[in-house]
């Protein structure tokens, strides 16, 4: 403002004016000596959070009472679970945003120290196919980092020169502790086997609850299934505007071409960052192929290592698409992928194992 000084915006429904409370504090000592969350939720941008805060109740938001301080941490609760949630300031390459990146994490681990499990919530560009539904990430799709035959669920990937023509280059990440992924095979096998029914979801009833949500605060959120189109580069050079391929139904035997983004298809595999491989269709292709690659985002690799380097051994990385790069491209679908992301979380996070004691609402259990 006039002053110089900086203001953080926080969204508060209507439904919440009286149970979200915004707190300045001077001292982290301030937040961790009050609260303990056991689950952190890590975003990269505002929207991403929206999303994610749209799934915590009974929500706290402090914020640094310092003018050019980005710290905002929301803590609230999930199921029997309390989480705490922030959004990184910085993401990429850039030396500043590497060091800003790690330290956010390290200092979000270091303050709250009972935290056993991280999720990185956000979007994504998928890797599109253009015969094969099953394996066209599309937009609206959630994608879960899944581990693959060396058990890695991210990598960054760069291409270098070699006496084939091309190889990759890679570092890549996994969990220490896969106890979050006893809970996502069993989703996993339960959805492969009912996804032609006509069930709700978990995720699918938290993701209408999220965009009604945010709907209320005048936050567009509702994707514009009219420009969902998928284009193809011909050799020459041209672009060219093709059909999405659609999914074979069993029952009916035809093929089904009505897609509905408010019931998200979920798709587990590897995610992805690297810019020289982002910006090239054959490249992103031939890693999916061999890779499982799924989807491509803005690269999280400081995150992770992080995370590690606090000894935090489960995390766990869900991925809304939102374009077919690596998730910054179509603001208009940013919104509603975060919030398939978050929903897909929440889900996971209820069905994290509790204390009997400290399990109070029964009914959230039988939704699940």
């Amino acid at each position: 403002d006039e002053d110089g000084q900086l203001w953080t915006r926080v969204i508060i429904t209507a439904s919440e004016e009286d149970t979200h409370k915004v707190i300045l504090y001077k001292s982290v000592l301030e937040v961790s000596s009050v609260f303990q969350p056991t689950i952190a939720i890590i975003t990269v941008n505002y929207f991403e959070k929206l999303a994610v805060d749209s799934m915590i109740e009974n929500k706290v938001t402090f914020v640094r009472h310092k003018a050019g301080e980005s710290n905002v941490y929301t803590i609230g609760t999930i199921g029997p679970h309390h989480v705490v949630s922030t959004k990184l300031p910085l993401l990429g390459r850039s030396r500043t945003a590497q060091i800003s990146t790690g330290s956010t994490t390290t200092r979000l681990l270091g303050t709250f120290q009972h935290i056993a499990h991280v999720f990185v919530i956000g979007c994504a560009g998928g890797v599109p196919h253009y015969t094969d539904y099953t394996k066209h990430v599309r937009r609206g799709d959630i994608v879960v980092g899944y581990p693959n035959q060396e058990e890695y669920v991210y990598g960054i990937y760069e291409v270098e020169q070699s006496n084939e023509g091309f190889e990759f280059v890679s570092t890549c990440f996994k969990p220490k502790s896969f106890e979050l992924y006893k809970i996502i095979n069993s989703i996993k096998q339960s959805y492969q086997q009912t996804k032609y029914s006509n069930i709700q979801y978990p995720w699918e009833k938290f993701l209408s609850e999220g965009i009604q949500n945010l709907s209320s605060h005048n936050i567009d959120c509702i994707p514009p299934t009219h420009n969902d189109k998928l284009y193809l580069k011909m050799d020459s050079g041209d672009v060219v505007e093709v059909e999405h391929p659609t999914e074979q139904q069993p029952q009916q035997g035809n093929s089904s071409k009505q897609k509905n983004y408010h019931s998200p298809t979920l798709r587990f595999g590897m995610i992805a960052g690297g810019k020289n491989v982002v910006n090239n269709d054959y490249l992103k292709t031939v890693l999916s192929d061999t890779c499982n690659v799924l989807c491509f985002d803005s690269e999280i690799d400081q995150v992770l290592a992080a995370i590690q380097g606090n000894r935090t051994e489960s995390f766990l990385i869900i991925r809304g698409i939102s374009d077919y790069h690596d998730g910054t491209l179509n603001k208009d679908w940013q919104c509603f992928a975060a919030l398939c992301a978050a929903s897909f979380m929440k889900t996971i996070i209820y069905k994290i194992p509790v204390p009997k004691k400290n399990y109070q609402n029964e009914q959230d259990d039988e939704i699940l």
